[in-house]
């Protein structure tokens, strides 16, 4: 195969795949790799975290390229949107989410849920009206960091703010099972992104009906969650496959997460785990592949399947 030159990427679009990164504004670090993810890769669509000390900045430069955006809806990581004046669960006393996704999924069982309710629905509004007035949108996408947005009483909530804000569609992260690898099976990792998937696909199904009833589209042809971490050609390859229908030619959304292989910035994460995430190996392995001229050839052979 001969060399492909990587301004190519940049000017081609594929009908049925879009590579995707997530978390864009979260950082300046983040930033940077996630554009050369689209400027010298084949990524086409970013997730924006607004709310950021960088996110404006980010969205700035987006406004520049022809890429497909949604809101990153945050509740778990970073500085919150909404001034939360009174004492709540959902923010610290400096102004930082101080709940994970499980922490949120089992709020209704706890005392102050009714407050925290409130605070959320601040805290969505607050992001979506950010969001639009930078983009200077009509209408918009979402999605959620950590999926957030599958959880249903939050997406209850967000669901309603959509019909104020004009939600049009949403990303569904029901992903098909396979094992991409062999080696896998002998992979912690690999058994917790198996609870994640379990749980993802099953608060899809209740995701989606809610959001048909509405007529938001839903994206709902994805692969990221079974390899999260740990993408790479064969993994997306492997994917691909059994979405690999003639008469089902829909688009495939694929999710990586490109990050930094130095930390350049200083208090910019509320937690270690979090600033180990952005610099762990795979982030940098997962910037590497959006410029990777295998998986373009990859995409060029999916995409040609459906002309055979």
């Amino acid at each position: 195969m001969k060399k492909l030159k990587k301004k190519n990427f940049y000017k081609h679009r594929y009908k049925y795949i879009q590579l995707h990164a997530d978390d864009i504004g979260r950082s300046k670090n983040i930033n940077s790799t996630i554009f050369q993810s689209i400027d010298k890769g084949m990524v086409r669509g970013v997730s924006v975290i607004v709310g950021q000390k960088y996110s404006l900045e980010a969205i700035k430069k987006l406004k520049k390229r022809q890429i497909k955006t949604r809101l990153h809806l945050n509740l778990t990581e970073g500085l919150s949107s909404a001034k939360h004046k009174d004492q709540s669960d959902l923010v610290d006393q400096n102004g930082n989410f101080a709940m994970d996704f499980f922490a949120l999924f089992f709020s209704p069982l706890k005392f102050g849920f009714h407050k925290l309710k409130k605070d959320i629905n601040k805290e969505i509004n607050a992001q979506i009206i950010i969001y639009k007035k930078a983009l200077n949108l009509k209408k918009f996408s979402l999605d959620g960091h950590n999926h957030i947005h599958c959880i249903p009483w939050i997406s209850s909530i967000m669901l309603k703010l959509g019909q104020k804000h004009k939600l049009q569609e949403i990303r569904i992260p029901r992903e098909k099972f396979v094992i991409s690898r062999k080696s896998n099976i002998f992979k912690f990792s690999f058994y917790i992104n198996i609870i994640k998937f379990i749980l993802l696909n099953i608060l899809s199904i209740s995701l989606v009906n809610k959001a048909k009833k509405q007529g938001i589209f839903c994206q709902k042809n994805f692969i990221g969650i079974l390899d999260t971490g740990h993408m790479n050609s064969l993994t997306i390859k492997k994917g691909l496959e059994v979405y690999k229908d003639k008469n089902k030619q829909e688009l495939v959304e694929i999710l990586i997460h490109p990050g930094a292989s130095k930390l350049k910035e200083k208090s910019i994460f509320t937690s270690d785990n979090q600033q180990s995430y952005y610099l762990k190996k795979e982030r940098l392995d997962e910037l590497n592949l959006s410029k990777d001229p295998k998986l373009h050839k990859i995409f060029i052979e999916y995409e040609n399947s459906f002309s055979n």
